[in-house]
């Protein structure tokens, strides 16, 4: 709403500036509220006329007081066309949603049995037992996992312990404990017991933090644009006059070629193209992601943890996005006895992408070093899918150059150079060549040269012929050629393989079978081999279920040639994995779990009946049973999840509610799904006038009396006046008419014994059908 001033001459009218700018600040470009913030404002308010001078068109209708502002398309501000849609997918009418449990936990155990027939130690080996799991409370998780070996001199041995808060609106991960932390540049890791907080996009999985190429334009009536990258039809989208900002192409790596092809009402048509160069390194513009860890040096001895408190140490890094296409970062490690600083760089080109990372250290006891690298990498991919790719990367390690964890350092390697080059070749063959070249100190230089042809021979059979010649550290000249065909069939749940070394000349022979589902569906895989050394057989065999994980796995050696005189190596182990999970109340076993998890907890009318979880078809994810609720197992943090329930055997008449939800998990976090409702009673009955006739086509909505609460139910009356109601339950409802009665109201009851499908008869109302 504007405020106005309405004189006889309409033309003459003022406007409340203040009110007019709330209007337009949504709309219209920054400039043109400028241009009105400067005219001179009577009492506030202008003549209608600025708007003119302000580009906007402007006109009030004497009759019905109104105000048309027409914003020609070049003053109004940009709409973001998002070609990926980046953003949490909606939840609002998908299914409810659910947060997850004020408390939770899981405990994962695996376990490993190893039986050996011959060798050194035949018989049962020692058992190997891990257990791993978290508590979270309220967003708070503490994790932890111990090993049990009971070969071992100290059986019992703690693993990693650490706890983790996550702040996802600002995409920060705080912990406390033995850290897990990421590394940029040249930095190597080394295990740590302190305190980390890093910027991690993993806690905004629907956050684009990459440059994806962005482009403006006016519309100056409504137009369809058709959106190709690099030669391929990417999106078509119809849009109304005005600026708009398209953004998020579907690049590949390397080199891109945008084509915005507008077509106007009047059928006109412009095509724009826009070159873009893509590296999924670099990070947009002002996107900053780091990580500062600091704590004591940790070393496992004897099967205990030690802490050095006399070496405290450092970890950390911070890179951003300078521009679409340049990203910088700096680097550093160190403790009292070692510091390491680095910088990054890189950048995307219509020659090709670039990283440099250069580092220089000091160390107490052995001075000042350096260390470089640089990578290249170009990729170009035609419209018809054919991909071009070069990878080349240059090392430099000075000698005594240290990282974080080196006591003494002497690096071996002094330069190491790295390229690959692959393209289509003829005939369907795809070629590439690469090799290594390694410069040594104190020993041989290395190098390592291979060409590699493939070609897809059908769809589902293809070729692979690999040369390769290296020469070592040693001195050793290694020339080779390997062939493998492949081949898939089973509608791709089975693939073949049969391969060739002259190396030793081995043989071998593979198989695997990958059923549609993990769940009650046996799958392995077999390897038979032979070579001049030695023949093996081994296989997998894997069974899953809805608490257990479990793998049988067998290994037989055969020695023959130089290792005559080797005694047959033979032996079969287990494997098995569960987890006890907890959320709110509600405890199950489990598959193992991974991240995340959420139970479905069966109450009320839903008790006791099966049901399966995401069915399609035959399969599903999991199911309830043993008297135990359906756990999934694998939701990832941060990641909605949407799931669906089947109850196939539900009696008629029971409505347990949503049988659809969106899971919002966080880290590490447990969810509770409560299945059921009070609801069990399917309502039929008949509705008439005081004139006892039907009252047909007529619709209100049923609410149980004194339930604030609750939501009331819709009804529809046939042309006998017949309705059928699903989700009450015994108690006091009051219907509500709507349509041609409306404000008429009609109370019933249910009775408490009530159950399945309930005949309530005739209902006669003090009304007539056309009253």
């Amino acid at each position: 709403m504007v405020g106005a001033i309405l004189p006889e001459d309409v033309a003459s009218s003022r406007l409340l500036l203040v009110s007019l700018q709330n209007v337009l600040k949504p709309v219209v470009v920054d400039s043109a509220l400028a241009k009105l913030a400067a005219v001179k404002a009577d009492n506030g308010y202008i003549p209608i006329a600025a708007l003119k001078d302000a580009g906007v068109g402007a006109k009030i209708d004497p009759l019905t007081l109104s105000l048309s502002l027409d914003v020609p398309g070049e003053l109004r501000k940009a709409q973001v066309v998002d070609l990926k849609g980046h953003g949490a997918p909606p939840v609002t009418g998908v299914g409810a949603a659910v947060t997850p449990a004020t408390v939770s936990s899981y405990i994962n155990a695996h376990g490993l049995a190893d039986y050996v027939n011959n060798g050194a130690t035949p018989g049962l080996q020692p058992l190997n037992l891990g257990v791993d799991g978290a508590l979270n409370y309220k967003g708070q998780v503490l994790q932890s996992t111990v090993n049990y070996i009971s070969g071992e001199g100290r059986r019992w041995q703690r693993g990693d312990t650490r706890l983790v808060h996550d702040d996802s609106e600002h995409a920060i991960r705080y912990q406390f404990g033995d850290l897990l932390y990421s590394l940029a540049g040249l930095q190597t890791s080394t295990p740590l017991g302190g305190f980390s907080f890093a910027r991690d996009y993993t806690l905004q999985p629907y956050t684009n933090i990459q440059p994806a190429g962005q482009q403006q334009f006016i519309l100056t009536s409504p137009s369809k644009v058709e959106v190709d990258v690099n030669g391929r039809p990417t999106q078509v989208i119809q849009l109304p006059a005005g600026r708009y900002d398209i953004r998020n192409f579907p690049f590949a790596q390397g080199a891109n070629d945008v084509d915005l092809k507008v077509t106007d009402s009047s059928g006109r048509v412009t095509t724009t193209t826009i070159p873009y160069f893509f590296d999924s390194t670099l990070l947009d513009q002002g996107v900053s992601v780091f990580n500062y860890s600091a704590g004591l040096p940790m070393v496992t001895t004897d099967g205990l943890r030690y802490y050095h408190s006399t070496f405290p140490s450092y970890s950390m890094y911070h890179r951003y996005g300078v521009t679409d296409t340049v990203t910088a970062g700096i680097n550093s490690q160190g403790n009292n006895r070692l510091e390491m600083l680095g910088l990054e760089l890189g950048t995307a080109t219509p020659i090709g992408n670039l990283h440099f990372d250069v580092a220089g250290s000091r160390t107490a006891d052995f001075g000042y070093d350096y260390a470089a690298q640089a990578q290249y990498n170009y990729s170009n991919i035609s419209s018809t899918g054919v991909a071009r790719n070069l990878v080349t990367q240059v090392s430099f390690t000075g000698d005594r150059f240290a990282t974080l964890g080196t006591l003494a350092p002497g690096n071996t390697s002094k330069l190491d150079i790295s390229s690959r080059y692959s393209q289509p070749l003829f005939y369907d063959v795809y070629g590439g060549l690469g090799g290594t070249y390694e410069i040594n100190r104190n020993k041989d230089n290395s190098y390592n040269f291979d060409v590699n042809f493939r070609r897809n021979i059908t769809q589902t059979i293809n070729a692979d012929v690999d040369l390769i010649r290296s020469f070592d550290e040693n001195g050793k000249i290694d020339n080779r050629i390997l062939f493998t065909v492949t081949v898939s069939f089973d509608g791709g749940r089975q693939f073949g393989r049969a391969g060739y070394d002259s190396d030793q000349r081995a043989k071998t022979a593979d198989w695997e079978y990958i059923p549609t589902s993990d769940l009650y569906h046996p799958y392995g895989d077999l390897h038979v081999g032979n070579s001049t050394q030695s023949s093996v057989v081994n296989g997998d065999l894997n069974y899953n279920t809805s608490r257990f994980e479990t793998t049988l796995s067998h290994n037989e050696t055969y020695p023959g040639g130089a290792t005559t005189g080797s005694s047959l190596q033979r032996d079969t182990s287990v494997a098995m994995g569960s987890a006890l999970v907890f959320a709110d109340g509600k405890a199950a076993l489990a598959r193992p779990v991974a991240d995340s998890f959420a139970i479905v907890g069966e109450q009320k009318n839903a008790d006791g009946y099966a049901f399966k979880v995401d069915p399609q078809g035959d399969n599903y994810t999991t199911r309830n049973d043993f008297f135990m609720p359906a756990v999934i197992p694998n939701l990832s943090a941060y990641e909605l999840r949407t799931t669906q329930l089947d109850v196939p055997d539900l009696p008629a008449g029971y409505d347990i509610g949503p049988e659809t939800f969106v899971l919002q998990p966080t880290y590490r976090s447990g969810s509770l799904i409560k299945l059921g409702t009070d609801a069990t009673v399917f309502l039929d009955g008949v509705l008439v006038g005081s004139n006892d006739k039907p009252l047909s086509l007529v619709s209100g909505t049923i609410k149980e009396v004194g339930a604030s609460n609750a939501q009331p139910i819709t009804f529809f009356t046939n042309r006998a006046g017949r309705f059928r109601v699903e989700g009450l339950k015994p108690g006091k409802f009051e219907m509500e008419f709507t349509g041609a009665f409306p404000g008429v109201t009609q109370q019933f009851s249910v009775p408490s014994d009530a159950n399945g499908i309930y005949h309530i008869g005739t209902i006669k109302l003090s009304v007539e059908q056309g009253e």
